[in-house]
């Protein structure tokens, strides 16, 4: 298994996911561990 390089920020947790930036998209991943998934695709860099 691979991990995902980057950079890894504001981490928030909400019931029982952590939702977190990684390279100017959003992520959600269970707080037990597992695969990542992108919730936002975008073309621009966030500001």
């Amino acid at each position: 298994m691979s991990k995902q390089s980057g950079y890894y920020r504001f981490p928030t947790i909400c019931d029982s996911r952590v939702v977190f930036v990684c390279e100017d998209d959003l992520w959600t991943v269970p707080m037990t561990g597992g695969v990542a998934v992108r919730l936002t695709s975008n073309l621009g860099e966030v500001s």
